[in-house]
């Protein structure tokens, strides 16, 4: 933090664009350097300091690194627990980022509008999460099954807590159509889903894999809501262990409930 806060003293006040650059990463750095030794007051004055210095800069190689901050200081706030200025760093992120069309740039976006979106939800503001989801899945560069089933899963969650069932159940059957185009399931969606068939209804997310591409898939989520709802069925007995793991987590609901 030191050696950057000396390289702005020396060049701060320079316009040529390579020392510029230069500066401004210096203030990344020390932003990320200041987060890193628990000092996140100090770290968001840093990244405030190079907004103020080169926010309005049309130069391409800075507004990316406005942008870049932007997410940093969007993650910074959220572990602070600042949940809507973090949606809001994230939301300027994604605006700055909107012009760019390149792949890697593009995975900036997405994450951005990904992470406001999940603010959203848990700071209860499910429109807002509704309308960043769509968003996310609207972007022309979101069309991997990845991508897709994440913003499906935030969507599902706040049309859910919301009070939309007939909503939260078309993303859910999206995500159920999706599933298996993945090479493995991860386990997110899957957790995800275990609080969404708690919150439905066992009975009803039961209906909803059994009438998807991905019933075999999901074989053991379904195997677990079976036995939720005092169900027999046969399966494999490494299916029927994992089905117990789950129908565990369902009993944690219960009670947390």
């Amino acid at each position: 933090v030191t050696a950057h806060d000396e390289l702005v003293r020396r060049f701060g006040a320079s316009q040529e664009p390579e020392v510029l650059v230069a500066v401004v990463s210096a203030l990344i750095n020390k932003g990320i350097g200041l987060a890193a030794a628990d000092r996140p007051e100090d770290a968001l004055a840093a990244y405030d300091d190079l907004v103020r210095r080169v926010g309005e800069s049309e130069s391409p190689a800075l507004t990316v690194m406005v942008a870049i901050v932007f997410l940093n200081k969007g993650a910074e706030l959220a572990r602070m627990q600042r949940l809507e200025d973090a949606a809001a760093a994230y939301g300027e992120a994604a605006r700055r980022f909107a012009e760019e069309t390149s792949h890697s740039r593009s995975e900036l976006v997405k994450d951005a509008l990904l992470q406001k979106a999940r603010l959203e939800l848990r700071s209860r503001r499910y429109g807002a999460a509704i309308r960043t989801a769509d968003q996310l899945l609207e972007h022309p560069l979101t069309d991997s099954p990845e991508d897709r089933i994440q913003g499906l899963l935030v969507r599902a969650r706040a049309t859910l807590a919301s009070g939309d069932v007939s909503g939260c159940e078309k993303s859910i059957e999206t995500v159920l159509r999706i599933l298996p185009r993945l090479d493995s399931v991860p386990g997110e969606p899957i957790h995800i889903l275990i609080e969404l068939g708690f919150e439905l209804g066992p009975a009803r997310m039961l209906e909803l894999i059994r009438a998807s591409p991905a019933a075999d898939l999901l074989l053991p989520l379904s195997t677990a809501f079976e036995l939720e709802l005092g169900l027999k069925s046969r399966v494999a007995r490494e299916v029927e262990r994992v089905a117990r793991d789950i129908w565990r987590k369902l009993g944690k609901l219960r009670e947390g409930r």
